[in-house]
């Protein structure tokens, strides 16, 4: 849908510029840098300047859906300021590893021996979180339509904000094990 298509709310608000506002209590949430937020008002030129050779996912129509735009961006951020780690659904435990260290908050940690090499990322994650909610802590996803997964370690609460929020926009945050 192009911008200037986006339907009204019955108080005549538009649809996008609502969304735009949950976008920006999520991109808070996630602790995205204010200074990085500009891909809320410039989502197309946002994702040209820096995401178009990461994911080959490109049409025209993917331009006009600004919403859909504005999600990867804000997925992008994550993994830029190494909050997130995007996984290929078979990644090998070692992998899985590695990509958690790289985004695990100070004072968390994993016991690599507790995990079956043999299982796979939901299955790790379950695992996991049975043990980080004892703390507080969840390991998260963005679904983003594919069969990767992109992981983020959030606190429970927040995560409960986040998925509240992405909800009201038809966009996805679990726990990594339900996706």
């Amino acid at each position: 849908m192009k911008l200037l298509e986006w339907p009204k709310t019955e108080h005549g608000e538009d649809t996008l510029t609502m969304k735009k506002e949950i976008y920006k209590k999520i991109a808070d949430l996630l602790e995205i840098p204010e200074d990085k937020q500009w891909f809320l008002e410039e989502p197309v030129r946002y994702y040209k300047e820096n995401l178009e050779t990461e994911w080959d996912i490109i049409d025209d129509e993917f331009y006009e859906d600004e919403d859909s735009v504005i999600w990867f961006c804000i997925v992008y951020e994550m993994i830029g300021e190494n909050k997130a780690w995007e996984l290929d659904w078979k990644e090998e435990l070692g992998e899985f590893m590695y990509a958690l260290e790289q985004i695990l908050p100070d004072g968390l940690e994993v016991e690599v021996e507790s995990l079956n090499e043999d299982d796979s990322i939901p299955d790790w994650a379950e695992s996991i979180n049975s043990v980080w909610t004892k703390f507080g802590y969840v390991l998260a996803c963005f679904d983003i339509d594919s069969d990767s997964y992109v992981i983020f370690v959030c606190k429970k609460g927040t995560f409960e904000q986040l998925q509240f929020e992405a909800n009201k926009v038809d966009k996805r945050i679990d726990l990594t094990q339900n996706l």
